[in-house]
């Protein structure tokens, strides 16, 4: 009874091992895309400011009370 519960137990274990491994598979793919499209965003952020500026004005531009007439 005992001994079929350990090798019940050993073959549980086996069987969630590939979901684990799918799952760090997935995790190592997904990662380097998130970090490499943080990254560009950074770079993004650093190298062209003027469209932060430019948001920023159509922000400050959008809470005007003329923006809100037009709409």
């Amino acid at each position: 009874m005992s001994k079929r519960f350990v090798d019940g137990g050993c073959v549980g274990t086996m069987q969630q091992q590939p979901l684990i491994q799918l799952l760090i598979q997935v995790l190592c793919l997904c990662f380097p895309m998130m970090f490499a499209s943080i990254l560009y965003g950074v770079l993004e952020f650093i190298v062209v400011p003027r469209y932060v500026t430019d948001f920023m004005d159509w922000f400050t531009f959008a809470s005007t009370p003329k923006f809100k007439r037009k709409f």
